[in-house]
């Protein structure tokens, strides 16, 4: 893993933009719980937790970083701040602190600050405590180094759907796939971990938008919706494709009815225009042909540095507009009890000239053992 601290020029041009706000808010200082927002802002190459539990921003910039003991050499080696402090109940140790909320408490002591906001929960009768979503707003619109490790990351999973078209056949169980498939996930060049646990989901499995896989064997006329991503440089790829398994004429029509769908929300990627639109357009679709039962989640979501962050949740009703840089997913989904489902997602940049399709896979159901 890289040092995040390679990285100082971009996390101190992220520490300006949010100290711009602050001071716009009247705050003194700003607490950072939660993990992705700290990772933004100190230690984005961290594939996981990162070793602070808290991070306070003052009005001047400074960075200071609350660690367990247990992380506290590793946050001082493997972050981008200016001061680390402690905390455990050994005293042996002798840190500063008892816990990471004391730490917190004692640096709005110290500081007298006469507002605080904070991304999560803070409570203090020192100051008044606003809970602020200016990072998450940074995060959601992503700068040109994200941008480039997250085609990285479509990279891989673009070699997954080949390997897929490859290996997958009837006769295997869905733990198999996973399994294989894990491992050459995991074996491509610059993957630092899968961004969420890989979903094979097979037969009347498929019928679930999500699923933990099994030991179910795969048997011809099934439909199987592999859903995966990794972890490059920090940032994560989301892919899903349904293969089906043999002929089965139902799920081949509802195979195209998808694809239709999701064809046409991709047409409807502008920067400025409506979010919900994008929801509206496939749903409207799906709807139609009759599946509109079978449709029981949102369009997409963002996708960075967590496999999930804003924009969360592309339904009809979410407020806000495509903007530029964002980048989002697309996976349209029906599914029927009994019989299976399809669901096909791609990672997709939304630019003044419309989407760009980051994930290049094939939306092809039928692989090449079936």
């Amino acid at each position: 893993m890289e040092n995040p601290k390679r990285y100082e020029k971009v996390y101190r041009r992220r520490i300006k933009r949010l100290t711009e706000k602050m001071e716009e808010k009247g705050a003194g200082l700003y607490i950072v719980t939660a993990p992705g927002n700290i990772r933004y802002l100190c230690c984005h190459t961290f594939p996981k937790e990162p070793p602070l539990t808290h991070l306070i921003i003052t009005a001047e910039g400074e960075r200071i970083g609350i660690a367990s003991s247990l992380e506290g050499f590793r946050a001082q080696e493997m972050t981008a701040v200016d001061e680390v402090r402690t905390f455990c109940t050994y005293r042996a140790l002798k840190c500063r602190y008892k816990t990471g909320i004391e730490g917190v408490r004692d640096l709005i002591k110290e500081r007298s600050p006469e507002k605080v906001l904070t991304d999560g929960r803070l409570l203090s009768r020192r100051c008044r405590v606003e809970r602020d979503s200016t990072i998450q707003e940074m995060r959601a619109i992503k700068e040109k180094e994200e941008i480039e490790a997250i085609r990285k990351a479509t990279k891989v999973v673009d070699s997954g759907y080949r390997f897929l078209r490859e290996f997958l056949q009837e006769g295997l169980t869905e733990l198999e796939v996973v399994r294989e498939l894990n491992h050459h996930l995991r074996g491509e060049r610059g993957v630092a971990n899968l961004s969420f646990e890989t979903i094979v989901a097979s037969g009347p499995h498929a019928a679930y938008s999500h699923h933990d896989p099994s030991e179910r064997v795969i048997r011809r006329g099934d439909a199987v919706i592999c859903d995966f991503g990794v972890v490059v440089d920090g940032y994560c790829s989301d892919m899903t494709r349904t293969f089906i398994i043999g002929e089965n004429s139902k799920l081949e029509r509802i195979y195209q009815v998808v694809l239709k769908a999701q064809k046409a929300a991709l047409e409807r990627v502008q920067a400025g225009d409506p979010l919900k639109d994008l929801d509206l357009t496939a749903r409207g679709i799906i709807e139609r042909e009759g599946f509109g039962v079978n449709y029981p989640h949102s369009l997409g979501h963002g996708v960075g540095l967590e496999v999930h962050e804003e924009p969360l949740g592309i339904r009809p009703t979410i407020k806000g507009e495509q903007k530029e840089g964002m980048v989002i997913t697309i996976e349209p989904g029906v599914y029927v009890p009994g019989l299976g489902g399809v669901r096909i997602e791609d990672d997709v940049l939304i630019t003044p000239q419309g989407g760009v399709l980051l994930t290049q896979a094939e939306r092809d159901p039928h692989c090449e053992g079936c």
